[in-house]
């Protein structure tokens, strides 16, 4: 009877050290997070279905908010990436995504869905009367990560993302000796890439 009497006494001081404990080891608390992104992508100017992949380094950092309740975080990102055109020196770009993290904290898989623009910091290959690389583009960018590493309020994933453009990276028109035009066409910009993200909670 002394035995049940005291396990009855210690159930709700049980029950409340598992709600403190637990929830720490599995989702970081609410607020505001920081890290960055390292990592490699294969990015390619789309012609139709084919193109050429040139391997591109990626680098960055992101910040946001992260509700505990929604078990959702919202980033901001600037990125940085280099391109390859067609015949012409690289190019660099200032990547900008904002994005929504699903995910219920460390420890799990999460998916990332979001959009962007992404703007070049050094010289377009020169525009002419058949060729002219946009100055800004949109594009909508997807991800998955998977933390393989946990500290108390650290966290390491690895991304694996695609981001594909709205709108055209590449406007090209064809025309006949006379400078008649009879053909055009636009090439969108692809990325699919792979990286490390640390988060600080």
């Amino acid at each position: 009877m002394y035995r049940l009497l005291l396990l009855a006494a210690l159930l709700p001081t049980y029950g409340r050290a598992v709600a403190q404990t637990s929830p720490a080891t599995t989702s970081p608390p609410p607020g505001w997070l920081y890290g960055g992104r390292v990592g490699v992508g294969s990015s390619i100017h789309l012609e139709g279905n084919s193109g050429t992949f040139y391997v591109t380094p990626t680098a960055g950092i992101l910040g946001g908010y992260y509700s505990q309740q929604l078990r959702l975080a919202l980033l901001a990102e600037a990125v940085y990436e280099r391109r390859h055109p067609a015949g012409s020196p690289a190019v660099s770009y200032l990547v900008l995504p904002v994005s929504v993290r699903l995910g219920g904290g460390r420890g799990r898989v999460h998916a990332g869905l979001g959009g962007g623009l992404a703007l070049p910091l050094s010289r377009l290959p020169v525009a002419d009367a058949y060729q002219r690389y946009a100055k800004r583009e949109a594009f909508i960018q997807a991800a998955l990560e998977s933390d393989f590493l946990q500290l108390d309020s650290r966290a390491v994933a690895l991304s694996a993302l695609v981001r594909v453009g709205l709108t055209p990276a590449v406007r090209q028109r064809a025309g006949s000796p006379g400078g008649m035009l009879y053909e055009s066409s636009t090439r969108h910009h692809l990325l699919l890439g792979v990286a490390l993200t640390p988060y600080w909670y």
